[in-house]
């Protein structure tokens, strides 16, 4: 049995070609591999929030807000916050406003119903690149529910999602 030329070439031709799909994918999943291994703490960040940010005895969970000074976004969680705190949907939940320095604190009132913190190394432990964000905290430090606030998101509804959920867990805690 003998080839014609063109035969042979195609048949050369169909070989680099399975070839280098086959050195493709095995590069392809190594690097794959090697960004997993990069860049596996970034997606873990943070595993646990700091203690002072953590539920006090009797609360449910914690609710965090980091908001930025000059954010207008930011300033309608913080009224969002200010509004369910006032009817009472706060109860049992820590609130707590993360801010990264006094001066962006200090643009906001005081809010009587949540404790404020402001300054480099707590909002460096915290700060994931974005603002404002809304955290739900349990005992542990652990992190029960994250949500970014986007422009176009009602503040008051993520406020209440997250207040529920606290209450819920508050609820469960107490019946141990």
């Amino acid at each position: 049995m003998t080839l014609s030329f063109p035969a042979a070439l195609a048949a050369a031709a169909m070989l680099v070609a399975v070839f280098a799909v086959a050195v493709s994918t095995a590069v392809y999943i190594r690097l794959r591999q090697l960004s997993a291994i990069v860049f596996a703490g970034q997606r873990a960040r943070p595993p646990r929030y700091p203690v002072r940010l953590r539920p006090g005895p009797g609360d449910g969970a914690a609710l965090v807000a980091l908001l930025d000074g000059t954010c207008p976004l930011c300033r309608e969680v913080w009224e969002a916050v200010a509004a369910a705190c006032e009817e009472g949907r706060s109860a049992n939940v820590r609130i707590v406003f993360v801010f990264a320095d006094a001066e962006a604190a200090g643009r906001y009132p005081d809010a009587s119903f949540a404790e404020t913190m402001a300054g480099a190394d707590l909002w460096s432990e915290v700060y994931e690149g974005y603002t404002p964000v809304l955290a739900l905290v349990d005992h542990e430090g652990a992190l029960l529910d994250r949500r970014y606030v986007r422009p176009g998101a009602p503040p008051p509804e993520t406020v209440a999602t997250l207040l529920t959920r606290a209450h819920r867990l508050s609820t469960a805690l107490s019946k141990e």
